[in-house]
């Protein structure tokens, strides 16, 4: 069974739901939920809804950085997609996957992101600082994509996607056509 890679490099477009890291059934930093979505706990406690929380914001890019904690998700993730996956994150196309079947980067301007971002926090009823946010997103994508392990960059061979004006079934319309164009 062949496995798709959609490497996000941004906040998918909203569909009304949740938040989270969850999407196209892995975990990512898309703040959606799709079919077959995966989620995050520790010690019983969800974690899939805070992943954005200010209290995980300055840790995320050095957790997300360090080689052991990188060679533990990539080994999970790659078993997970024994009988086949379609799986979305920051480093999918380049680092876990990078011989899949399909590879997609999908991005979004800074203000794009943000607006996503804010809205995910006011669904959840929390205060948002506008200027705050726009720097934490703009710091969390300049220190992703320089990090010298699995940085966020789209691979040679994928597809990019530019979601700006896109909703989420736009998205997966998409990405679906291009699946389906590429079998003929």
């Amino acid at each position: 069974m062949g496995v798709g890679g959609v490497q996000v490099g941004q906040e998918l477009p909203d569909s009304g739901g949740g938040g989270g890291s969850s999407g196209f059934g892995g975990g990512d930093d898309s703040g959606q939920g799709y079919a077959g979505s995966t989620s995050g706990n520790e010690g019983g406690d969800e974690l899939t809804d805070r992943i954005y929380d200010a209290d995980y914001a300055e840790a995320l890019p050095v957790v997300s950085a360090t080689a052991g904690v990188r060679k533990a998700l990539v080994d999970g993730q790659r078993a997970m997609a024994r009988d086949g996956v379609v799986m979305a994150g920051r480093d999918i196309g380049t680092v876990v996957f990078p011989h899949a079947d399909h590879k997609f980067f999908l991005t979004a301007s800074l203000d794009e992101k943000v607006r996503r971002r804010a809205a995910q926090f006011e669904r959840r009823g929390e205060a948002v600082d506008g200027e705050a946010m726009r720097r934490e997103v703009a710091e969390r994508d300049r220190v992703d994509s320089e990090r010298p392990i699995a940085p966020l960059k789209p691979a040679a061979d994928a597809i990019v996607i530019d979601t700006d004006y896109l909703d989420l079934d736009e998205v997966v319309n998409r990405i679906v056509s291009e699946v389906r164009a590429s079998r003929c």
